[in-house]
């Protein structure tokens, strides 16, 4: 087992960020340290979105741009992903709060996930304007969350991120009640 410090940082606007460190478990999420030949091993990652085009078009987003990161396989409802995580057992799950069919289907999903114990890191793609689903994907275990309206770079920023065992939240919702990401023991939240 690897312990480590990390840092996170909190950004409330100009001249109100603060920093705190804390002593965590580093082996809360998959971490790949390569072969042993030096090569670094990509991230493996599983995307559910609401339909079959939404995945493919993240697939290529997230691989076209570096070979940082590898996605797996893509989903459509809670069901098809618990499958896809369950066979695949991937590093970092991406999850839309939107699934096919199922306006929460995503908030079930990161639930069954997080229920099932699999070593997944989840992060949750939501709209900005709810509040309320962004602290329920904090309690629900959502390792990292993105806003939809964010460039792609943010989000493959957030895999590499939680992969490597922090907590992120989008400069975005800071102004959201940042105390319940304290929710199911996160001691903070890693904001860009």
């Amino acid at each position: 087992m690897v312990y480590t410090f990390r840092q996170y940082w909190f950004d409330f606007g100009p001249g109100r960020s603060i920093i705190k460190t804390t002593f965590i478990n580093f082996s809360m999420c998959c971490s790949h340290y390569g072969d042993g030949g030096g090569k670094p091993v990509p991230i493996s990652v599983v995307v559910a979105v609401h339909s079959k085009m939404g995945g493919e078009v993240y697939r290529h987003a997230l691989e076209s741009r570096s070979r940082e990161i590898t996605v797996l396989a893509c989903a459509q409802t809670a069901e098809e992903l618990v499958k896809k995580v369950a066979e695949h057992r991937p590093d970092v799950t991406v999850i839309s709060s939107h699934l096919r069919g199922d306006a929460e289907g995503g908030l079930k999903a990161l639930r069954e996930l997080h229920a099932s114990g699999m070593t997944t890191c989840p992060i949750m793609l939501v709209d900005c304007s709810s509040p309320k689903l962004v602290t329920d994907a904090f309690s629900a275990g959502a390792k990292g969350i993105v806003c939809k309206d964010e460039p792609l770079n943010v989000l493959r920023k957030c895999i590499q991120r939680v992969h490597a065992g922090q907590i992120w939240a989008t400069r975005s919702l800071s102004e959201i009640d940042l105390a319940a990401c304290r929710i199911n023991n996160l001691a903070t939240c890693l904001c860009l």
